[in-house]
């Protein structure tokens, strides 16, 4: 399945040639990839990092793989979409075990082999998505669950530990994916909503072509959404996306579900950690945390009287009850 693509900024844009390469790559490993597979019991916890665009799902994805003794999507192993099991064994083999990372991002992406990746690809191939639109609910019987916990379970055996993502697209299907997967974890970051929305205002700047290019999620009300003002979509894409996290979490057993707000990620990363560990254990999964720091700095937008703040909080305005 080919994924439409959002108009990007030059220095952002993807190099078609190697796209095509990985993409040939790719499709000669399947048949090597899915021979090793095998029907495994679900033991190990998948820890999913949820949250709206620019929440702070970077910084935690880099937290977790970086200082607890879990697996992770490098981006050497996002090169293998299709064979993620080859692709972890291969980082395995050839990233080093001590490697650190720097906390930088770009708009959610990293820069090295071993840092994190949201692993789109990925996800888009296995839940059947070739955009970033929240489906109407009965989309969600015609994935092929069967197929998705197979393979993240044969994943998880591969590194023989807990393993991290950060998957945007599956923020659509939380509930389904404890119900197939209880041992899932979800690990919702909550962001200050303004600060949030001014956040995607600068990502649509910088890293899309235009204010008005859309950039991530799309929710159910994208529709009616795509017609507004820059200010109202954004709004909207925050409030809608948060409504959205809220109505499947909040069905969720304790074990399942972790919320963190970003001031609470930054300022007690340790405390974070530790909650982590407990759900974890939850799940009969003991696992080690290390180098933790103490604390991060956290990204405010102090301007409250700047036109971007004054129109958006307007926006808001719009969606309150």
């Amino acid at each position: 399945m080919k994924r439409s693509e959002p108009k990007l900024a030059r220095a952002f844009q993807k190099d078609p040639q190697d796209e095509d390469f990985l993409a040939r790559f790719n499709n000669a490993l399947v048949p090597f990839e899915q021979a090793n597979y095998q029907d495994l019991p679900e033991s190990y916890p998948c820890i999913y990092i949820v949250g709206t665009p620019r929440s702070g799902t970077t910084l935690a994805s880099q937290l977790l793989s970086f200082h607890l003794d879990v697996g992770y999507v490098s981006n050497l192993v996002a090169a293998f979409w299709q064979a993620p099991v080859t692709g972890l064994r291969l980082a395995k083999k050839l990233l080093p075990a001590n490697a650190e990372t720097s906390y930088a991002s770009t708009f959610g992406r990293t820069q090295g082999p071993h840092e994190p990746h949201e692993f789109g690809y990925f996800w888009s191939q296995m839940l059947g998505y070739n955009d970033m639109q929240q489906r109407e609910p009965a989309f969600e019987d015609s994935i092929n669950w069967q197929n998705v916990c197979r393979v993240l379970i044969n994943m998880t055996h591969s590194v023989a530990k807990p393993l991290v993502f950060k998957p945007f697209l599956l923020s659509y299907h939380i509930t389904r994916t404890v119900q197939m997967l209880p041992k899932s974890i979800f690990v919702r970051i909550t962001r200050d909503p303004l600060d949030n929305a001014l956040s995607i205002l600068k990502m649509r700047r910088k890293y899309a072509r235009s204010l008005e290019q859309w950039v991530s999620l799309k929710p159910k009300e994208y529709p009616q959404l795509k017609d507004m003002s820059p200010f109202e979509q954004i709004a909207g894409q925050v409030h809608f996306l948060n409504k959205m996290l809220d109505a499947q979490l909040q069905q969720l057993e304790a074990a399942n579900y972790l919320n963190v707000p970003y001031e609470r990620l930054c300022d007690e990363p340790r405390a974070v950690i530790a909650d982590i560990q407990t759900r974890l254990a939850m799940h009969g999964s003991e696992v080690t945390a290390f180098n933790v720091p103490a604390r991060f700095d956290t990204v405010r937008y102090q301007d409250r009287q700047s036109d971007d703040y004054q129109c958006l909080a307007q926006a808001f305005n719009m969606y309150k009850s």
